[in-house]
């Protein structure tokens, strides 16, 4: 059975006022969040335990979801771009280590920044370093696997002749 529940609360005025809301008979208040807003609750409670800040600019479920998918796509370029390194170091071998270690600093403090409540400056900043440093490592990759088949190619030839 649904029972009417009379709850006070405070006023941003400082005084009281009463809101009725309907309550099921075990206590619990009806009417759950479905769809846009069930989504934007759990992106609000996934950014406030990653340290997040809730703000008030938040009015709609829309703006939510819109600022959570900005989250996840800088830590996804972020991620993707130590993934590069990391591939990128096993090809190229020992010698490319200093240059490859410098980068992997710099993805990680970018990472590290977008768990900080500073979103919009951080995304251009990680996508537009991960894009140069996406064509940096390919230009190396590209010589270095160039080189190395020429000399591969002069070594063949060497041992034939």
């Amino acid at each position: 059975m649904q029972a009417l529940m009379v709850i006070e609360q405070a006023g941003e005025r400082g005084w009281g006022f009463r809101e009725k809301r309907k309550v099921s008979s075990r206590g619990r208040r009806t009417g759950r969040r479905k769809g846009l807003g069930l989504v934007s609750e759990g992106i609000r409670r996934w950014w406030t335990l990653r340290g997040g800040v809730v703000s008030q600019r938040w009015e709609s479920d829309v703006d939510i979801i819109a600022c959570g998918l900005k989250v996840c796509l800088a830590d996804l370029m972020a991620f993707v771009f130590l993934l590069k390194v990391f591939f990128s170091l096993s090809i190229l071998g020992p010698s490319f280590l200093p240059v490859f270690l410098v980068f992997f600093v710099l993805a990680c403090v970018f990472f590290i920044m977008t768990t900080i409540p500073i979103i919009t400056l951080t995304i251009l900043v990680t996508i537009i370093l991960a894009i140069i440093f996406d064509i940096f490592l390919t230009i190396l990759s590209t010589t270095s696997s160039f080189c190395l088949g020429f000399l591969n190619c002069y070594l063949i030839f060497a041992l034939h002749v």
